[in-house]
């Protein structure tokens, strides 16, 4: 399956947000819209729409011969990843990934995670996941381990409970890392993320 990442400004952005995010995730685990746009700014948040190369370009030549109506290429969207990362460093942390409810089943879950570890080769994509045991549809849970399990993402040995939520931690690379650098990776993704004091005292804690 060909995909194309395409990266999404703040305008498009919201509405992705408004649309789809908000439905897709549990409410505990949404960040407030006016977050993501703040490190959109601050350069440390990259948002990604994800397009079907074959229906983009189709659709593509239809508004050209529609007079260009911009509705027609924004359909091609197929689903979504936002991405938290610091130039310079080596993890980035995979926020959300969804595929648009009429879309799924179809392996473009699979195809994001590919076309995403492609594009941040030489890195490692930290995904955070809810535990199971702990989590209010543990059914679900379940199922999302499975799906990162399937495309090649490797289960860490250190859970984190993360504003009350119990997550297992995945991470998906080109080269093998160490549990070392994998803990010291998280923890400075939130100390980028999130006010230090904060982030230690209520926020962040590991389970080892």
């Amino acid at each position: 399956m060909d995909i194309a990442l395409r990266p999404l400004d703040k305008e498009e952005t919201a509405q992705v947000y408004n649309e789809h995010l908000v439905y897709d995730f549990p409410k505990e685990e949404v960040k407030g819209l006016h977050s993501i746009h703040r490190m959109m700014d601050e350069g440390t948040y990259e948002v990604w729409g994800v397009e079907l190369c074959e229906e983009r370009d189709l659709l593509s030549e239809k508004s050209l011969l529609m007079d260009g109506e911009d509705s027609m290429v924004d359909s091609s969207m197929v689903g979504y990843a936002l991405i938290f990362c610091q130039r310079g460093q080596p993890f980035v942390l995979l926020d959300y990934l969804a595929v648009f409810k009429d879309r799924r089943g179809s392996g473009i879950g699979g195809a994001i995670l590919s076309e995403l570890r492609r594009h941040y080769a030489g890195r490692c994509i930290l995904i955070e996941s809810e535990y199971p045991p702990h989590a209010i549809d543990e059914a679900q849970a379940a199922h999302r381990l499975g799906f990162y399990e399937r495309n090649g993402c490797l289960r860490q040995d250190f859970r984190v409970e993360l504003f009350m939520v119990d997550y297992c931690i995945y991470a998906l690379s080109d080269k093998n890392w160490t549990r070392e650098e994998a803990l010291a990776g998280y923890d400075a993704i939130y100390k980028m993320m999130i006010r230090d004091d904060v982030r230690r005292q209520e926020v962040l804690h590991y389970i080892l």
